[in-house]
């Protein structure tokens, strides 16, 4: 039994304390008290926690593998817009590769000079795009911080999503994909489309300054 107690030695007529285990053993002299010492840890448990851990770094290693080999995911059906890069394919949503729109709740500037609700037009833009597609068809490539699916969406005319997207001036490049929709963004902002027509916040930008 554990014991941790003050006890009172009969054949020393004084009190003493014990801790740990005893064990009670009799003869014909005196009762005697053994202690046996408790051990510093169980270890077979703690072959067992390290066994756990192992298992789970192995996982987490397997995990990570297989998002790096994923080969490219093929989505295909009808969507909804979300914001002016991002929309809803069945389940699925999708974080638009190539382009950066205007926040939803982002404001530009117009040619006039007059605020307008750059982020919430980009929106409509992109819906108006998806509104006239039969079906759309989506070229996972990855997915973002927020879970989200990257991918390069076609409409079903054979329309890239986010060249159109920039064409129509509510949207810009990202870095990575400047050379291959340099033309589209040239585009719209030659002919000061959307919000190429006045001044406007960088979309990553804005994100920084409103965290």
């Amino acid at each position: 039994m554990r014991f941790s107690h003050r006890y009172w030695c009969a054949l020393c007529e004084k009190p003493f304390w014990k801790t740990g285990i005893a064990v009670i053993e009799w003869n014909h002299e005196s009762l005697r008290l053994k202690e046996k010492q408790r051990l510093p840890g169980n270890s077979a448990s703690m072959k067992s926690i390290l066994r756990n851990m192992v298992f789970a770094i192995g996982m987490l290693m397997l995990l990570v593998m297989f998002y790096l080999i994923l080969p490219e995911q093929k989505l295909e059906g009808t969507a909804k817009a979300l914001d002016g890069d991002s929309l809803r394919l069945g389940e699925v949503e999708i974080r638009l590769l190539g382009l950066d729109a205007p926040e939803y709740r982002q404001t530009c500037i117009g040619k006039d000079g007059a605020e307008w609700s750059c982020g919430i037009e980009a929106r409509n833009a992109l819906a108006r795009i998806l509104k006239y597609s039969i079906s759309l068809r989506c070229v996972g490539d990855g997915v973002d911080k927020f879970g989200r699916q990257l991918a390069r969406c076609e409409t079903s005319d054979g329309k890239d999503v986010t060249a159109e997207m920039l064409r129509l001036g509510f949207a810009v490049s990202n870095d990575a994909f400047f050379g291959h929709y340099a033309k589209a963004q040239s585009e719209a902002r030659d002919q000061k489309r959307g919000i190429w027509q006045g001044s406007f916040e960088n979309p990553r930008d804005y994100r920084q300054r409103n965290r």
